[in-house]
Protein backbone atom coordinates (compact mmCIF):
# COMPACT_ATOMS: atom_id res chain seq x y z
CA UNK A 1 0.00 0.00 0.00
CA UNK A 2 1.04 3.55 -0.70
CA UNK A 3 0.71 6.01 2.20
CA UNK A 4 2.07 9.11 0.42
CA UNK A 5 0.49 12.29 1.75
CA UNK A 6 -0.89 10.51 4.82
CA UNK A 7 0.06 11.10 8.43
CA UNK A 8 0.34 8.26 10.93
CA UNK A 9 0.76 8.32 14.70
CA UNK A 10 2.24 5.21 16.26
CA UNK A 11 2.37 4.92 20.05
CA UNK A 12 5.02 2.75 21.61
CA UNK A 13 7.14 3.37 18.51
CA UNK A 14 10.43 3.75 20.34
CA UNK A 15 11.12 0.03 20.08
CA UNK A 16 9.84 -3.38 19.08
CA UNK A 17 6.66 -3.76 17.06
CA UNK A 18 5.85 -0.04 17.24
CA UNK A 19 9.23 0.92 15.79
CA UNK A 20 8.88 -1.68 13.02
CA UNK A 21 5.42 -0.34 12.11
CA UNK A 22 6.68 3.26 12.10
CA UNK A 23 9.61 2.37 9.85
CA UNK A 24 7.39 0.39 7.46
CA UNK A 25 4.79 3.15 7.15
CA UNK A 26 7.49 5.76 6.56
CA UNK A 27 9.11 3.64 3.84
CA UNK A 28 5.69 3.50 2.20
CA UNK A 29 5.48 7.29 2.13
CA UNK A 30 3.67 8.22 5.35
CA UNK A 31 4.67 11.14 7.54
CA UNK A 32 5.09 9.46 10.91
CA UNK A 33 4.80 10.71 14.47
CA UNK A 34 6.94 8.32 16.48
CA UNK A 35 5.30 8.55 19.91
CA UNK A 36 6.69 6.95 23.04
CA UNK A 37 6.95 7.62 26.77
CA UNK A 38 10.74 7.40 26.25
CA UNK A 39 11.59 10.35 24.02
CA UNK A 40 15.17 9.16 23.46
CA UNK A 41 14.02 5.83 22.01
CA UNK A 42 11.46 7.66 19.85
CA UNK A 43 14.30 9.80 18.49
CA UNK A 44 16.28 6.62 17.73
CA UNK A 45 13.39 5.34 15.60
CA UNK A 46 13.20 8.71 13.83
CA UNK A 47 16.92 8.40 13.04
CA UNK A 48 16.33 4.96 11.53
CA UNK A 49 13.49 6.38 9.42
CA UNK A 50 15.61 9.33 8.28
CA UNK A 51 18.37 6.94 7.17
CA UNK A 52 15.78 5.44 4.80
CA UNK A 53 14.79 8.95 3.63
CA UNK A 54 11.44 8.78 5.41
CA UNK A 55 9.59 11.61 7.11
CA UNK A 56 9.19 11.35 10.89
CA UNK A 57 9.17 13.35 14.11
CA UNK A 58 9.49 12.12 17.68
CA UNK A 59 6.92 12.95 20.35
CA UNK A 60 6.94 12.11 24.06
CA UNK A 61 3.53 10.82 25.12
CA UNK A 62 2.02 9.13 28.15
CA UNK A 63 -0.94 7.20 26.74
CA UNK A 64 -2.38 6.89 30.26
CA UNK A 65 -2.83 10.68 30.33
CA UNK A 66 -5.65 12.05 28.14
CA UNK A 67 -4.10 15.53 27.91
CA UNK A 68 -0.80 14.06 26.73
CA UNK A 69 -2.64 12.13 24.01
CA UNK A 70 -4.51 15.31 22.97
CA UNK A 71 -1.17 17.12 22.63
CA UNK A 72 0.16 14.25 20.50
CA UNK A 73 -2.78 14.48 18.09
CA UNK A 74 -2.44 18.27 17.92
CA UNK A 75 1.27 17.87 17.21
CA UNK A 76 0.55 15.51 14.31
CA UNK A 77 -2.01 17.87 12.79
CA UNK A 78 0.17 20.97 13.26
CA UNK A 79 3.36 19.28 12.03
CA UNK A 80 2.03 17.31 9.06
CA UNK A 81 -1.33 18.91 8.30
CA UNK A 82 -3.64 16.13 9.39
CA UNK A 83 -4.00 12.70 10.91
CA UNK A 84 -5.08 9.73 8.81
CA UNK A 85 -3.90 6.66 10.69
CA UNK A 86 -3.36 5.81 14.36
CA UNK A 87 -1.63 2.67 15.57
CA UNK A 88 -2.38 2.35 19.28
CA UNK A 89 0.50 0.05 20.10
CA UNK A 90 1.66 1.34 23.51
CA UNK A 91 0.46 -0.16 26.72
CA UNK A 92 1.10 -2.42 29.64
CA UNK A 93 -0.80 -5.31 31.13
CA UNK A 94 -3.81 -4.83 33.35
CA UNK A 95 -6.95 -6.64 34.43
CA UNK A 96 -8.13 -9.46 32.22
CA UNK A 97 -11.60 -8.17 31.30
CA UNK A 98 -13.69 -7.75 28.20
CA UNK A 99 -13.49 -4.29 26.68
CA UNK A 100 -17.01 -3.38 27.77
CA UNK A 101 -16.26 -4.34 31.40
CA UNK A 102 -12.73 -2.96 31.56
CA UNK A 103 -12.51 -0.27 34.26
CA UNK A 104 -11.92 3.18 32.74
CA UNK A 105 -9.36 4.07 35.41
CA UNK A 106 -7.33 1.01 34.40
CA UNK A 107 -7.67 1.73 30.67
Amino acid sequence: MDFKGRTAVITGAGSGIGAAIAIELATRGAHVVVADVDFSSAEDTVTQIASRLGSARAFEVDVANARSVERMVSFAVKTFGGLHLAVNNAGIGGPSETTVEYPLEEW
